[in-house]
């Protein structure tokens, strides 16, 4: 299951990466993962873990996510193989009204999750767009 969505930052493309680009920022703005730690020092590049916790549907999990792909300002891209096997990417681009950021997830549940992947899609997609907006609103200095 693929899922991808955009959304126009008005906020230079570096500001946009500094936040996004780092996994370890997501419990800022991310509303599934409530911890992240990187498990290296160093800047992120390819081979780069982390240690993530999140909460879905009222279960808590750890997970270890890889940097899969790497390049500063424009992309960078993780998997995990825990809870389910997933990749997700996230691409930025410059353009007039800002950055635009492009959320990027592919889900392989093996089957185990098959009947409710209708719901696994509707939940994932108005994850996306509930963190893409919170991001919007943290990086225009419109969160509360």
């Amino acid at each position: 299951m693929e899922l991808k969505q955009s959304i126009v930052i008005e906020r230079p493309i570096d500001d946009v990466f500094a936040l996004a680009g780092n996994p370890d920022n997501d419990p800022r703005w991310g509303g599934l993962i409530i911890e992240s730690r990187q498990l290296q020092d160093g800047p992120i590049h390819v081979g780069t873990l982390l240690e993530q916790t999140a909460i879905l549907m009222g279960a808590r999990f750890k997970t270890t996510i890889e940097v899969t792909r790497f390049n500063d300002g424009g992309l960078v891209c993780y998997r995990t193989s825990a809870p389910v096997t997933l990749e997700h990417c996230r691409s930025f681009e410059s353009v007039p009204e800002g950055t635009k950021l492009t959320f990027h997830t592919t889900i392989q549940s093996g089957g185990r999750l098959q009947f409710g992947e209708t719901l696994l899609r509707k939940v994932g997609e108005r994850r996306m767009e509930s963190d893409l907006e919170a991001l919007k609103d943290l990086l225009e200095g419109r969160a509360g």
